[in-house]
């Protein structure tokens, strides 16, 4: 394990940077949800983190998710384990979609219809539904997965009756850049795509969206001042 005091004060410049991004943004530090994003972390670590009140964890690839849960039963108290929120927050193969299911809460990356079907299918197939985040290309680069801007609305307008997954929100990834203020934009355009089909949902008089996934360790706080409510956070807890 990391020297605990070490990743004790990451954890809380962490939780110091989300509070303060979120009263310029007129919130309270509750208000944003921290997803914890493992992937190379140390199991202790990871323990560690939750202690210290980060129970939501994100995950690129569905055999971590598989592992991690499993170490963390044996070494956290059942309360504490309990209360894990896994999120899968990479691109999701078609064969990895029944394992989803079974183990994670959220998936954050849906970005075709055939995914939400299946989805759908197996929570039904399991008597349970399954939140989702609608996955958006903001940074418009081609190597990253996500749908348009443009053709979100129409997206969500086509798996929303679909009675097994729930559409929580919207995610995004920025641009990988070292100013992270050349991120905001991007931030900009998504809060707005999320109102406006917010807008919609509710002139439709069906539940609206909650969730605005957007944000990571080198821009997590222009995100948040731009209205994300879940940032993903790995290397500025874990290090790395």
């Amino acid at each position: 394990m990391e020297k605990t005091g070490q990743l004790k004060q990451r954890i809380n410049k962490v939780k110091n940077a989300v509070a303060a991004a979120a009263v310029l943004s007129g919130r309270r530090a509750e208000d944003i949800r921290v997803i914890c994003v493992t992937k190379q972390a140390k199991i202790d670590d990871i323990a560690e983190a939750v202690r210290s009140g980060f129970y939501e964890i994100g995950e690129n690839r569905i055999q971590e998710i598989e592992k991690k849960r499993m170490l963390l039963e044996s070494m956290l108290p059942a309360d504490d384990f309990s209360r894990l929120y896994w999120h899968m927050i990479g691109h999701l193969q078609t064969n990895k979609v029944q394992k989803a299911v079974r183990m994670v809460h959220m998936v954050q990356s849906v970005e075709n219809v055939r995914l939400a079907q299946m989805l759908d299918a197996h929570a039904a197939k399991l008597g349970k539904s399954i939140d989702i985040l609608v996955q958006v290309n903001i940074s418009r680069e081609e190597t990253k997965f996500g749908i348009t801007a443009e053709s979100a609305p129409a997206f969500i307008n086509e798996i929303i009756s679909l009675r097994h997954i729930v559409i929580k929100g919207l995610m995004g990834i920025g641009s990988y850049v070292e100013d992270a203020e050349r991120t905001r934009p991007g931030f900009r355009r998504l809060k707005s795509l999320y109102e406006q089909i917010n807008q919609t949902l509710k002139s439709r008089d069906v539940p609206v969206m909650t969730v605005l996934s957007m944000g990571m360790s080198n821009d997590f706080t222009v995100a948040i001042e731009e209205g994300s409510n879940m940032v993903r956070i790995g290397r500025a807890i874990f290090g790395g």
